[in-house]
């Protein structure tokens, strides 16, 4: 049991503490506790992950605009995008993640 307690990164102190008082029920307690925990890590890092992928297609639509402006292809009908990335911390604002719409026309 310490192996696996110690495999999901439960801290060595929190751990001794269970084997302290140990009971089926301290051991469910420790382990809802502790995937409570890992719900809102994967949340987050989800998240971090979208954040990314949209950082990804915003970076290659960029790429798009550069082609097209470097090749005189006019381009229609596009907005400018409003990214909050300055860091990390972006938690709940994620619909400031705005998507671009363009229509491609040759000049």
């Amino acid at each position: 049991m310490i192996t696996i307690l110690k495999e999901i990164e439960i801290p060595l102190k929190e751990i001794k503490e269970y084997l302290n008082k140990r009971s089926p029920h301290e051991l469910i307690l420790l382990l809802e506790k502790e995937e409570a925990i890992l719900n809102a890590k994967i949340k987050q890092l989800q998240k971090m992950k979208n954040i990314i992928s949209e950082k990804a297609r915003i970076t290659k639509a960029a790429r798009i605009l550069k082609f097209a402006n470097d090749k005189g292809i006019d381009l229609h009908g596009f907005f400018y995008e409003d990214v909050l990335l300055d860091d990390l911390s972006v938690r709940g604002y994620e619909e400031y993640l705005i998507k671009v719409s363009v229509r491609i026309s040759k000049v």
